[in-house]
């Protein structure tokens, strides 16, 4: 006896069910893939665009802080780091670069030793003379031995407002007429 064709298309509904499901779970998976790219190209975008803000945006710091570096630095006389008169006129232009420094925590002068000469927080007379040698303040210039910008890693500040606190170090050479540090 052969199935009637009811009972036959009966049998094949839920093959028929399940080949439908399968198709919708299909198209819905695409358009989710679809849907999930997309969102991978605008947040790719979006990133993209906030780092490149992010790097104009310290670029510009460096730059001004350069700046305010080297105000300091061609005011530096190597053979006068021990000039009481000397160390307090650094002093006194290391501050005024401090307050037109946003974010800047200190200037500093180190002598090719690592000596601390010039702060722009403390006055000569009431400074401690420390040795910051290997402090990543100094080493972050000593080793370089560019005239240029060099930047340190970042490290824990041992002195003053940086006690404590995580510091980025942005130092600015000054050579003597032998070409020393």
């Amino acid at each position: 006896m052969t199935p009637r064709p009811a009972r036959r298309l009966a049998g094949l509904l839920p093959w028929a069910a399940a080949a439908l499901g399968l198709i919708i779970v299909a198209n819905v998976a695409a358009a989710l893939l679809f849907e999930l790219r997309a969102s991978l190209r605008r947040a790719e975008a979006a990133s993209s665009a906030l780092a490149e803000s992010a790097a104009e945006a310290v670029s510009r710091r460096l730059e001004a802080l350069e700046y305010g570096l080297s105000a300091i630095a061609t005011a530096v006389r190597p053979d006068r780091l021990d000039d009481a008169a000397h160390r307090d006129e650094l002093h006194r232009l290391a501050r005024r670069t401090l307050a037109v420094s946003d974010g800047v925590l200190v200037f500093t002068v180190f002598d090719g030793s690592g000596s601390l000469v010039a702060t722009s927080r403390v006055p000569p007379e009431r400074m401690e003379r420390v040795s910051l040698a290997d402090s990543p303040a100094f080493l972050t210039v000593a080793r370089d031995w560019r005239p240029s910008l060099s930047v340190s890693e970042r490290y824990v500040g041992r002195l003053g407002h940086a006690a404590g606190r995580p510091v980025v170090a942005v130092g600015l050479p000054v050579f003597d007429r032998d070409g020393s540090i």
